[in-house]
């Protein structure tokens, strides 16, 4: 709103100019109790009969800013019956800016406008002026009004006005037989947090007969984050609507203090094995706050719940507690939950447990039947970077069945031990196993730095064809530039599947493509060096 009368400054402040003649400067605000009027004061008056609504507008806004307590019968008058909503909504903003007692009447005269954007000016202004006379007016537009805008507006301006009787008029209306009267009193009292309603919120919010104004009663004491609400908060966390319940625990967030209370705790765990996923999680959520025994045995069971808002709860509330059964619950989950994103968040947490415990945990599952187990432990054993499971990856890196779990397990070697990734690899390209050669081979690829090519071009030479198949691959994987003379020169291979491997590796790394045509790339390349 401020916005908008604030276009009317520059304009209106060379209308102020222009009244008798006199020079242009900034309005100054005037006392009402008897210095001297401003001068302009009666010609702006005059321009309120202007017929040019943009006039009469600009004249009530000046009027309004100067603060003269003259202006305000004039302003009235021109609130109560210009033609031009515009123009009555200034005025409005006027008699709330002077904030003189005799602009009350008028204002609350006002409150049935037949124009909303004037009606959303008379209620600030009636706030602004603080007199008790409009409460009676404003609990109605609070209680009854058809514009949840207006309501909430008239609940600031009883804020603002801070007399006691509001809240006895709001609190008379719970009892009212119009559900959306009784609603309304509940949001306007929770806004208020006036400690007069306390008890007749506590009493609407057990045994109101709609669950959703018990659920807003409940939302207006969390408002008040007074101790004193804990007790109904309980009982409505037993309540047969299950919105009403999740309120409910919601509430108790806003009373971190008493986040030790037996009986809360009590509650929780209740809450935590609720028909209604929803209150689980939260339930769940809450439980982390919570320093029992009791409450830890419950995030670990529901880190096994069927629904997966739950589990993720479950797993972020572990993430802070210090004790092997959180870190084994953490890990089971980030090795194997269904869903991504509870397996992400475990993964999170797994780097809060990082110890022997958690390694030891891994190390296990590197032995898993469970393909994706054994793939997402080497990834968890990279995030940890504990030395001690060296042996294991090693082993993963030659031995798995599973190349995505040879890679997870080869990237973690590399960035536990870099120097000692490569000399494994080295040593296992002597392997007489050729399943072994190949899988060392394969690493090499994934580690990607220059001495791991080398190693991959002495590969092409391996005695094995799927073992030069697969360093050629590798190499394509490494993507070095450096390495196309000799996959260039390996084109000579007797073996079609080695060839063929070779002549992908080199359209992957240059972006050419001449087939298994050793001549042709030979001409490119040679054509390349001269460029």
């Amino acid at each position: 709103m401020a916005g908008k009368f604030g276009s009317f400054l520059l304009s209106a402040i060379l209308l102020t100019a222009g009244v008798a003649g006199i020079c242009m400067a900034p309005p100054p605000a005037f006392a009402q109790s008897g210095a001297r009027e401003d001068p302009r004061i009666k010609g702006l008056i005059a321009y309120l009969r202007n017929q040019d609504w943009s006039v009469r507008g600009k004249a009530a806004w000046t009027l309004g800013a100067m603060k003269s307590a003259s202006a305000v019968e004039p302003l009235a008058a021109v609130l109560a019956s210009d033609e031009v909503g515009e123009v009555r909504k200034w005025a409005a903003w006027a008699l709330g800016t002077i904030g003189d007692a005799k602009g009350v009447e008028p204002l609350i005269a006002a409150l049935k406008d037949r124009d909303d954007e004037v009606r959303r000016n008379v209620i600030p202004a009636l706030g602004k002026i603080k007199d008790p006379r409009a409460v009676p007016a404003l609990c109605d537009i609070a209680l009854r009004d058809a514009s949840e805008l207006l309501r909430d507006e008239a609940v600031n301006a009883l804020a603002a006005v801070n007399e006691p009787h509001s809240a006895e008029i709001l609190v008379s209306a719970l009892s009212e037989g119009d559900p959306a009267v009784r609603r309304n009193a509940v949001m306007a009292l929770g806004k208020l947090t006036s400690p007069a309603g306390l008890g007749p919120l506590t009493a609407v919010a057990l045994s109101d007969s709609e669950p959703e104004i018990r659920k807003s009663a409940l939302s207006a004491l969390g408002q008040m984050q007074d101790e004193r609400i804990i007790e109904p908060v309980l009982e409505a966390m037993r309540d047969t609507d299950r919105e009403v319940r999740l309120c409910a625990v919601q509430q108790l967030e806003k009373i971190p203090e008493k986040a030790g209370d037996p009986h809360v705790i009590d509650a929780l765990l209740a809450a935590s094995g609720d028909e209604y996923w929803v209150v689980r999680a939260k339930a769940t959520s809450a439980l982390g706050m919570m320093d029992d025994p009791r409450a830890l045995n419950r995030l670990t069971a529901a880190s096994r719940d069927e629904d997966i808002s739950v589990r993720q709860a479950a797993v972020e509330a572990l993430s802070g507690k210090k004790d092997a059964r959180a870190a084994e619950a953490v890990v089971a989950a980030a090795l194997r939950d269904g869903s991504d994103l509870v397996r992400q968040s475990a993964s999170r947490a797994v780097h809060d447990f990082a110890g022997p415990q958690v390694t030891d945990l891994l190390v296990a599952a590197m032995e898993d039947p469970d393909e994706s187990v054994r793939q997402n432990a080497g990834q968890l054993l990279e995030q940890t970077g504990d030395p001690t499971a060296l042996i294991s990856l090693s082993v993963a890196v030659l031995a798995d069945e599973s190349a995505n779990v040879r890679r997870s397990a080869t990237l973690a070697l590399e960035l536990i031990d870099g120097p000692g990734a490569l000399k494994h690899l080295t040593a296992a390209l002597k392997n007489d196993n050729p399943e072994i050669r190949g899988n060392a081979v394969e690493g090499l690829g994934v580690i990607k730095n220059p001495a791991a090519a080398k190693l991959l071009v002495t590969a092409l030479a391996d005695q094995d064809p799927q073992v030069r198949a697969r360093a050629a691959r590798a190499l394509g994987e490494a993507g070095n530039f450096g390495t196309i003379p000799p996959l260039m020169d390996a084109l000579g291979d007797e073996d079609q599947q080695v060839r063929r491997s070779i002549a992908d590796t080199l359209r992957s790394i240059t972006g050419e493509d001449f087939g298994e045509d050793r001549e042709e790339w030979l001409h490119w390349w040679q054509a390349k060096q001269k460029q």
